[in-house]
């Protein structure tokens, strides 16, 4: 199955610089042959597009990656041409809402139906969030985004800490290789520490059963299959059930009289 790959570890840094700046720019290059006269390809365009905003709405994002690739005045730049152009044909694809089935919804976008220009909108945003708790100035519009919502876990610490270590230790596949080596080496070590501490725990507080006392069903059960054990070969077992020998005894005397009664009739 592999090793498990967090989301701050899913490329080098060279390939997820380049992935990132090979998206922005596909965004840009859509634009201009979406509003060209001469070409008519409207559906190609658009996989095109919904591609590289896949790709930027997947990527993890820190201040260095911003800087790196440059996607935030890329997008920022397609929002507002974009804009521009809205009413024609060949954009309205830009501005309809469509389901994203990769994007979870959030405060800010419960629903997963969105357009393209909505959620390049919100990545912009957060964006500027991040920008902003590294001491860099945003826009009026950014802050009114951060007030509304607060979306800063843990778990997206880790992944900003993934990428930093990415950054500067997995330049290359083979060292991101090594790196998600060591990583599951120390998982491995780290959860068997864990399931002996709860061993040792149980053992310690657990109490311990001293004695056990068969209830009278089996005790009763356990006498009947000894005695049948102990019984010699070719006997035949008594019943204990003292309520059977008045049938028996009935029995018997009916056959008698049966047999009076013949023999009287025979004479």
């Amino acid at each position: 199955s592999g090793l498990s790959r967090p989301n701050g570890l899913l490329y080098p840094w060279s390939i997820l610089v380049q992935r990132i700046s090979k998206a922005g720019q596909e965004l840009l290059d859509s634009l201009r042959m979406t509003n060209d006269d001469h070409v008519d390809n409207s559906a190609s365009e658009t996989l095109r597009v919904e591609r590289s905003v896949q790709v930027l709405a997947e990527s993890a994002m820190i201040i260095s990656l911003l800087k790196s690739s440059g996607i935030g005045k890329t997008v920022k730049k397609f929002i507002k041409h974009a804009s521009k152009f809205h009413g024609q044909n060949k954009s309205e694809f830009l501005f309809k809402k469509r389901h994203v089935p990769y994007m979870k919804p959030s405060k800010n976008q419960p629903k997963s139906e969105v357009s393209i220009i909505e959620q390049l909108q919100t990545l912009l945003n957060s964006w500027k969030i991040l920008a902003s708790r590294s001491g860099v100035a945003i826009a009026q519009d950014a802050t009114n985004f951060k007030n509304k919502s607060s979306e800063s876990s843990s778990c997206d610490d880790s992944v900003h800490q993934d990428l930093e270590y990415c950054q500067l230790n997995c330049p290359t596949w083979r060292t991101l290789f090594e790196t998600l080596s060591s990583r599951e080496i120390q998982r491995r070590t780290n959860e068997g520490a864990r399931l002996r501490q709860r061993r040792e725990h149980r053992a310690k507080h657990q109490p311990k059963v001293i004695k056990v006392r068969p209830t009278s069903a089996s005790a009763s059960r356990e006498k009947m299959l000894n005695k049948i054990k102990h019984q010699p070969i070719g006997t035949k077992f008594a019943s204990s059930d003292k309520s059977d020998k008045p049938k028996l005894q009935a029995l018997r005397d009916e056959s008698r009289v049966a047999a009076n009664w013949q023999k009287i009739k025979i004479w």
